[in-house]
């Protein structure tokens, strides 16, 4: 079963403060951050309880064009909804 509740989004990446920061899915932070672990990135899940919004921190060194590349990954199977 796919969920067509929350559509899959395109990722937006940004350096702040010196961090790697990636908007994702609120729904998904915590599964993309398990993902990242298991290729050897780590990251940081940040929520914004008021806007729904999420965030994944990582150390601002990374190829941010690498770590979309495995954010994309996620994006390409069905999720259970």
């Amino acid at each position: 079963m796919v969920c067509l509740e929350h559509p899959l989004t395109e990722f937006n990446c940004s350096v702040v403060g010196g961090r790697l920061c990636v908007e994702v899915p609120w729904w998904s932070a915590n599964v993309l951050r398990r993902r990242l672990a298991a290729k050897g990135l780590r990251a940081t899940a940040c929520f914004d309880p008021l806007t729904h919004t999420a965030f994944l921190e990582m150390d601002g060194n990374l190829d941010p064009e690498a770590v979309l590349a495995l954010l994309d990954g996620a994006k390409d199977r069905p999720r259970a909804g």
